[in-house]
Parts: C-alpha cells; sequence; structure tokens
C-alpha cells in the first residue's frame, strides 16, 4: 500500500499546485512544472485528505517546492472551434532554485492545432511528443517520484519546453495559446476547463479569471454553467461572453459551459444520461426565451414591494430596504404597473390602487420611501392580504417582493393561518418572492407561504448587503417572455404516461425570462426518440412548441454524466422540504439517507458521511438522518436560517457543488466524528470525492466507491497502481481512471464487470 501518512514523510507539499489534466470531452488542459534534477526529491504538491489532522512523528527534511498563484484564461469559442490562451504564475516557495520543465498534456480525442510558449515574455521552445514517448517519460517520473498523482496527466501524447530556472521565492509566468475543437453533443456545444486542484493545493490561488467570448451565425441562447456561478453578457444576438471571477480561493471543480443556438424565439435543449447499471436515465433540459418577434419590449408587469418597517428594521437594516425599494423604482419600465405597501402593526399603501410608472408617480414614490421610518410590531398578515387584494384579478405578470426580518407578532400570527389567507387572496396567480433578513426571521413560514403562491425564499444574513441581494431577485424577474409555463411530453405522438417522465424539478416552470436559461431536470425510463412540450401565455393566448429530443440508453458514454448528481441535491431540497413543512416521514428520510450517500450530498442532516463510519443506507444511517431532520422544528434563529437557505439552495440547484465545496454546517463530538450543530463551525467534508459519476469515502485509510457492496468489495483484485495493469486501466478509462488512480491511499473500484483494490 503506497504510504498512508505520505505528508509526514514528504511534507514540502507546496501551496496551490495548478495540475491540469485534459477532459476527453473538453478543451485544453493546464501544464504542471516538474523538477528534472534526479538528485532532488521533488513531489507534486497536495495537502493531507485526513481528518483530523495527526501530528508528525519526527521532522522531516525540507523539500523544493511551488504554488500557482494566478490563473488567468481567455478563450474565444466560434462554434465548436475554439481557441484558448492561458497564463499561469508559478512561484518557488522553496529555499532552493528549481530547474523545472514545463509539461502540457494533450487532449484525450483532438490535437493541437498551434500553440505558443512564452516564460516571463521570452519564447520557449516546445516539443511534441507522441503517446509511447509520453508514456515512458510519465513512467520514468512514477518510478522516480512514486507519486500517484503523476497519473493524472497521462495522455494521448504532451508537449514539453526545454529547462528554465525559476530562483527561490521567484515568480515565473507561463503564458500558452492554442487551438482545438469542443465535443458538440445533442445540439450542444460542451466546452471544458479543468479547474479541479482542490486536492492539489494547501493554498488558495490569489486570483482566477476565466472569460469565454462565444459567436454563432444563429442567435445564441442557452448558456449554461454546470459548474460555476458565471455572468452573461450579450452584446448581441449571435454573442454572447460569460466571466468567472475568483479570489482567494481553491477551485475545486472543472470549469465547464454549455451552449447552443438556434433561431427559434424559444430555444429548448435536452441532455440526457443513464448510468450503467440503474433502471432509469436523468435528463436536463434547457429552456431560453427572446423577445417574441412581434414584440419590442417584454411583457408588461405589475410589481407590489412589500416593506417591513417594524421596530427591528432600524439602522442600517431599513436603510438598505429602502435603497433596495428605490432599484426596482428607477428600474421598473413605463409599461410597468407598481405600488407600495409599508407595514409594522398597521398596513400603508403609497397609492389605494395601482399606478403605472411614468416619470411623475416615480419621483413621488421615491419620495414616499424618504418618509419611511421604523417602528411598531409586524403584521405580515395584514400585509400580505392589503397587497393581494390590490391585486385582485390583474392580467399579466404579477410579482410580489416580501420583506420582513422577524416573527408575525400582529395581526394573525399562525403560519398556517396567514399561508391560508394569503392563498385564498391570491386571485392573479402572483408570484410571491420573499426576503428573510437575518435570523430572527420566521424562515419556515417564509417558505410556507412561496410555495403556496408559485414563488421562491430568499435568505439574507446580518453581513450582507440587502440592497445588492434584492436587486439580484428583481433581475430575474425584469423581462417575462412566456406567463405559467409548462413542459409535458410525448412519446411516439401519443402523451407520454407518468412513469416515463417522472420526478420532474422545479415542479412548475411557472415564467420564462428572455436571456435567462430554466434548468429542469427529471428521469426517464425510455431511451430513443420523444417530444418535449412547451405550453405558456402570452397576454390572453396560449403558446405551444414541440421539440424533438434524444434521450440516451445506457450504452451512451459519460459525457453528461454530471446530470444525476444535479438532480439528486434538487431532490434532496425537495424532500427536505416536505420533511420540513409536513413533518417527519420514514420512507423519505430513507430516500434521502440513500440519495445522499450515492451521490455525495452533504446536508445538515447527512454530515454523518464526512466521518469514519459505514456509508451504507442501514440502520444506523438512517437513525442518524431521522435526529438531525428533527431539527427543523426550529423556525427561527440561525440554525434554521442557515438549514432553510440551504434548502432553497438545493431546490433550484443549477450548480453540481463536490462534497469539498459543500457548505455542510457540522461540528466535531468527543469521539471526533462529524454530526450536526453549530454552523459557527464548518467542517470540511475531506472524506469524499467525486470523480465523474462516482462517488467515493474514505473509510480507515481506504477509498471506496460507493456503490458497491461488502460482497464486492470482498471479491476484488489486487493490483499495484503503479504497474503495467493500472497502466491498462488508464488506456481503457482515461482521464477518469487517472483520477481514480491518484487517490492517496488504497483504492477499491469497479471498472467494467470487474472490481479492483488499487494499492
Amino acid at each position: 500500500m503506497f504510504a498512508k501518512h505520505w505528508y509526514q514523510q514528504w511534507p514540502g507539499v507546496a501551496a496551490g499546485l495548478g495540475l491540469f489534466f485534459t477532459m476527453a470531452v473538453g478543451v485544453g488542459a493546464q501544464g504542471v512544472l516538474l523538477d528534472e534534477r534526479p538528485d532532488q526529491e521533488f513531489r507534486l504538491p497536495k495537502p493531507p485528505h485526513l481528518w483530523p489532522p495527526e501530528p508528525l512523528p519526527h521532522p522531516v527534511p525540507e523539500q523544493a517546492t511551488y504554488r500557482l498563484r494566478e490563473l488567468s484564461v481567455q478563450a474565444t469559442l466560434d462554434g465548436p472551434a475554439a481557441r484558448v490562451q492561458m497564463s499561469q504564475t508559478f512561484q518557488n516557495t522553496g529555499n532552493r532554485p528549481l530547474e523545472t520543465r514545463f509539461v502540457f498534456p494533450l487532449p484525450y480525442d483532438g490535437a493541437i492545432e498551434q500553440m505558443t510558449l512564452m516564460v516571463d515574455g521570452k519564447e520557449y521552445p516546445a516539443k511534441l511528443l507522441p503517446a509511447e514517448e509520453a508514456r515512458r517519460i510519465y513512467q520514468s517520473y512514477l518510478q522516480r517520484q512514486r507519486d500517484p498523482a503523476l497519473l493524472e496527466l497521462m495522455a494521448h501524447g504532451l508537449y514539453q519546453t526545454s529547462i528554465f530556472p525559476v530562483p527561490a521565492g521567484a515568480e515565473r509566468t507561463v503564458t500558452l495559446s492554442y487551438a482545438q475543437l469542443c465535443r458538440v453533443q445533442d445540439g450542444a456545444t460542451d466546452f471544458v476547463l479543468p479547474l479541479g486542484t482542490a486536492k492539489y493545493s494547501q493554498q488558495p490561488l490569489d486570483k482566477v479569471s476565466i472569460d469565454i467570448s462565444m459567436r454563432s451565425p444563429d442567435t445564441i441562447k442557452n448558456v449554461y454553467s454546470p459548474t460555476h456561478r458565471v455572468t452573461i453578457e450579450r452584446p448581441n444576438p449571435q454573442q454572447a461572453v460569460a466571466h468567472y471571477r475568483g479570489t482567494n480561493e481553491v477551485p475545486t471543480t472543472d470549469f465547464r459551459l454549455i451552449f447552443d443556438a438556434d433561431k427559434q424565439a424559444v430555444s429548448a435543449r435536452c441532455l440526457s444520461y443513464w448510468p450503467p447499471g440503474d433502471d432509469a436515465g436523468y435528463f436536463m433540459l434547457m429552456a431560453t426565451s427572446g423577445l417574441p418577434e412581434a414584440r419590442s419590449e417584454p411583457l408588461p408587469k405589475t410589481v407590489v414591494f412589500v416593506l417591513d418597517r417594524s421596530g427591528s428594521m432600524s439602522g442600517t437594516k431599513l436603510d438598505q430596504a429602502k435603497e433596495a425599494v428605490r432599484f426596482v423604482l428607477r428600474n421598473l419600465r413605463p409599461v410597468d404597473r407598481f405600488n407600495l405597501v409599508v407595514y409594522d402593526n398597521h398596513v400603508d399603501l403609497f397609492r389605494p390602487e395601482l399606478q403605472r410608472c411614468d416619470d411623475a408617480t416615480r419621483q413621488a414614490a421615491l419620495a414616499y420611501v424618504d418618509g419611511i421610518f421604523a417602528g411598531g410590531s409586524t403584521n405580515i398578515d395584514g400585509a400580505l392580504i392589503q397587497c393581494l387584494d390590490q391585486l385582485g384579478q390583474n392580467p399579466g405578470p404579477n410579482y410580489v417582493l416580501f420583506l420582513t426580518d422577524g416573527l408575525p407578532t400582529a395581526g394573525e400570527t399562525g403560519e398556517a393561518q396567514i399561508t391560508a389567507h394569503a392563498r385564498s387572496h391570491n386571485q392573479c396567480r402572483a408570484r410571491i418572492l420573499t426576503l428573510g433578513v437575518g435570523y430572527d426571521v420566521n424562515s419556515r413560514l417564509l417558505d410556507r407561504i412561496t410555495i403556496a403562491n408559485y414563488g421562491q425564499s430568499h435568505y439574507v444574513r446580518p453581513n450582507e448587503d440587502l440592497e445588492l441581494v434584492t436587486g439580484q431577485v428583481y433581475r430575474r424577474i425584469d423581462s417575462p417572455v412566456l406567463m405559467d409555463a409548462k413542459f409535458t411530453f410525448a412519446s411516439n405522438g401519443q402523451p407520454a404516461a407518468d412513469q416515463d417522465f417522472n420526478r420532474i424539478y422545479p415542479r412548475d416552470v411557472t415564467d420564462l425570462f428572455s436571456g435567462q436559461p430554466c434548468v429542469i431536470l427529471g428521469r426517464y425510463r425510455r431511451a430513443g426518440p420523444a417530444t418535449a412540450i412547451l405550453t405558456g401565455r402570452v397576454h390572453d393566448a396560449v403558446h405551444t412548441t414541440e421539440y424533438p429530443i434524444q434521450l440516451q440508453s445506457e450504452q451512451a458514454g459519460e459525457l453528461w454524466s454530471f446530470i444525476p448528481k444535479l438532480w439528486a441535491m434538487r431532490r434532496v431540497g425537495e424532500i427536505i422540504d416536505e420533511l420540513d413543512l409536513s413533518g417527519k416521514n420514514q420512507e423519505l428520510i430513507n430516500e434521502l439517507t440513500a440519495l445522499a450517500t450515492r451521490h455525495g450530498i452533504l446536508t445538515a442532516y447527512t454530515s454523518y458521511l464526512a466521518t469514519d463510519l459505514p456509508v451504507a443506507t442501514d440502520e444506523l444511517a438512517r437513525e442518524r438522518v431521522g435526529k438531525a431532520v428533527s431539527d427543523l422544528l426550529r423556525v427561527e434563529g440561525r440554525y434554521a436560517f442557515e438549514q432553510r437557505d440551504r434548502k432553497a439552495g438545493l431546490k433550484l440547484a443549477e450548480q453540481v457543488v463536490d462534497a469539498v465545496g459543500a457548505p455542510a454546517f457540522a461540528t466535531a463530538d468527543g469521539a471526533g466524528n462529524v454530526v450536526a450543530g453549530d454552523p459557527e463551525r464548518p467542517v470540511a467534508p475531506v472524506r469524499i470525492q467525486t470523480i465523474g459519476a462516482r462517488t467515493f469515502y474514505r473509510q480507515k485509510g481506504e477509498w471506496l466507491d460507493a456503490h458497491l457492496s461488502q460482497d464486492q468489495i470482498g471479491q476484488a483484485v489486487v493490483i499495484d497502481k503503479l504497474g503495467d495493469r493500472a497502466w491498462e486501466l488508464l488506456s481503457r478509462g482515461g482521464r477518469e481512471a487517472g483520477q481514480v488512480l491518484a487517490l492517496e491511499g488504497d483504492v477499491i473500484v469497479r471498472w467494467g464487470d470487474q472490481v479492483y483494490r488499487l494499492k
């Protein structure tokens, strides 16, 4: 077995290695520095993965190290053709110079058309090596350093530079540019840039900057990242730009961007994946609306801002809330209508009727906001009834931005009664979007209100900028295009049975907005051609559009293997929601336990996954989940706030979050086990790794594939992870096999029909 506590023998683990390997479906790979001097001990810098940390038993010799300090990427995608420029700034963190060679592994499924390499502005010659010579070089490093992490660099070939020095404490910036084709499948172009450096970093990168420009002869519609929260700019219909910025962070997942182009006003694209051995597949439907051709403006909408002015809102909170109202007022269009409802124990309206947003009413409303002061108790029920009664049966898109920082203390105070009143008075299907401010808010009440009224809950922490969060919420509803939108499915020209397409989230799409992708996830039981049918309203007219889709079979490959975990995150959010609002249900607890275990989804209720306990969905695991779910009885306070905020994020998840990045609020008990607890003390779940569609748990020094039974583990064939049979796995499994082999310590995994114990 490879040294269990390698960091005790080689602690010169430099912080922040930017080790990039290429994905078989993607574009590009990041290079790595390798010290060429045979007399120097040099291992890829990476931190230990054990928790809790163990003390070093004895001093260890110093080792040459470096870190990746900055990463900057600019890419242009002209259809599937990509041109990429990448800059990496390396810093020698040791006290001796490094004689390094920059190694850049090639993609698995395509050749680099051209490449230039600059080191601090000086061009260095780079040599392309064929696959066999690349393998020989990798093997020589493995034999010398015995570092399995090098297996992640294995590819069909590589570029390498001549040797250049990096003095102690100095930096070198390496810039390379190349061109390559992206993979296109199901009508979507897939751009992948590996960023999974978490397990090779002890310090975060100072700066991560990614800019991706897309061009197409047709209108670019869906632009979506399943891995990162990107900002999208659309200079014109045929061009879009995606930006990602990070500071003081360790990227934990590869950067991935998916986009398509279409001539239709509303574009829908279906991606699907059927895991081997599963009884059903998973699909992701992306829908993006443009403006209808006959219109130059979005649909006129009505926005009513309901503002809590009770005594607890005094000071900074009310100042920010008033500025948030001003932001909404300044951004309303002349065709929009609005009103303001402010409340403490009394409820007041800006005007007795809805107002058209012309210059005069806008200025009057801004002056009204200036005169709002805090004081009194909180009449949530009365404020909602006044607002909804004013909307009445108002046609068109109707939105209520409801803000409060506390509990109902005046008028009706019962959760069930307040929710029922809001539902019965909401005759126009207005979307109630709640903004819960601070830890004293009744978060369960806000969830009940939004679920009953077609909306969403948003939570604002005490240290967050309320004005900024409100602006983000408003921008998402700024340009409605299709109302009461809903997808149904058909097979062979007939409506599909419920069992053919099921567990679809979100349950109700409600509205589509201009330029914003709507991401829908679900399960399917029959592969092959089908039809997705989108219906919705524009004014009083019903619009229906059909989209042919192709659902993949079990043998269709791994390209969209992220979809099952994204679906599972939403399903877990729905389960927690049901447990929260309807009480304990053992069947739901069992499903939550099984889903979290299989997909490595950490919440306060499944934090046992980050311990060294067995991860099988046995009685002990279900008992732990059941006890943790009892904490949902709390309706106020920081714990309740954090859990409902996390639940809301899971229900609408659009990015897959790896276990190492999940905000699981947990603490350690006296035995060193991780248990649900104080959110002030987050514990990183370092015992879980996600590789492709596989989840691994570290137990007793071994990494176990979550899909394996105890019988399968007992039948595992033992092979040396640095031996010839491991190279055979690499040739068959590509990048994913390299990641599995790179896990420190023994790994038990199923590959094909065989279970292996990699030592």
